[in-house]
């Protein structure tokens, strides 16, 4: 669908270099945000934007409750593009209680090969995960997890997080 004059305004002013115009424009999000918001707003967590931005963003799109919003949400947030705002996106699937459940192979790939902080979101994640499960992922993440524990290279603080992954993911194989 082809955005309004009005919404092509505040797509643009998302990426505006004043961080007021900016926040005033996700303000304006919170009763105006829709799924054709949800591109941008992924892009805004990826650019070159002050950590409030990005904060207020990953909020924004945490508060977002229109179904086909968080749909489309579902749809992106394991983009390529959007993987270095990893850990923003992970807060938003657990703070608005999405069920990314078919996403639990992909969650572990961010654990295991992002950031401590995208660690720990994925952690907190995959913990709460209602399932079900396809045991083909399941399977495929232990095995991530075991491979990455035993990487010299993992970092030490991240194997405690690994590590509960890894007792999730074992209780759920042997829970199917």
């Amino acid at each position: 669908m082809k955005l309004s004059k009005e919404q092509e305004v505040l797509v643009s002013d998302l990426f505006n270099s004043d961080e007021e115009t900016v926040i005033s424009t996700l303000t304006i999000l919170e009763e105006k945000g829709n799924e054709h918001f949800i591109e941008p707003l992924l892009e805004v967590l990826t650019s070159e934007q002050s950590e409030l931005v990005k904060e207020k963003t990953a909020a924004l799109l945490q508060e977002m409750k229109n179904t086909k919003a968080m749909a489309t949400f579902l749809e992106l947030y394991l983009n390529e593009r959007f993987l270095p705002a990893s850990n923003y996106t992970l807060q938003v699937v657990w703070n608005a209680n999405l069920d990314a459940s078919e996403h639990l192979e992909d969650i572990v790939k961010l654990a295991t090969t992002g950031s401590l902080q995208t660690c720990l979101e994925a952690a907190t994640v995959i913990d709460s995960l209602p399932g079900p499960f396809d045991e083909a992922h399941v399977l495929e993440g232990i095995i991530l997890c075991k491979t990455c524990l035993e990487d010299d290279k993992t970092e030490d603080a991240k194997r405690p997080f690994i590590n509960d992954i890894l007792s999730v993911l074992e209780q759920i194989n042997l829970e199917q």
